[in-house]
């Protein structure tokens, strides 16, 4: 029998909450399920999170069809302000199925800010937010 069933969610912390929000609801499409903040007096963030009593936390978690992602915005006098490239340590990506990879990226076009890369192939393409976060668009067929 496995330990692990499944996965819940995947976390990505971001830099600012409301434009990730607005980019994953209004530009992808993602539906909003829930928001909030920590600490409030009765939560213990820094045991939970492993983070320092002066740090917080904003959040919210979005739906895409069947799953689910949270983004987390940290407030912290020592946080690391730059975002990870791919190679590096803690670097990521957020893999999307897409409905159709062209009508996608078309959208994205439209963005301020939005960088694509250069696509390898006709199944996957990679794209950079306005917040430096990196996605991975898959064709329906991928």
């Amino acid at each position: 029998m496995s330990l692990i069933t499944g996965v819940h969610h995947v976390g990505f912390s971001v830099p600012n909450l409301d434009e990730a929000l607005q980019f994953f609801t209004e530009v992808l499409g993602f539906e909003l399920l829930s928001h909030g903040a920590l600490p409030t007096p009765d939560d213990p963030i820094a045991e939970q999170f492993d983070v320092e009593p002066d740090e917080s936390v904003r959040f919210a978690f979005l739906k895409a069809g069947g799953d689910t992602i949270e983004l987390v915005e940290w407030t912290s006098p020592r946080q690391q302000r730059q975002m990870p490239r791919n190679p590096d340590w803690g670097g990521r990506h957020l893999a999307l199925k897409t409905g159709g990879l062209e009508q996608t990226l078309a959208r994205l076009r439209t963005v301020p800010g939005v960088r694509i890369l250069k696509p390898r192939g006709e199944r996957f393409v990679y794209v950079q937010t306005p917040f430096g976060m990196y996605l991975q668009l898959m064709a329906p067929n991928a």
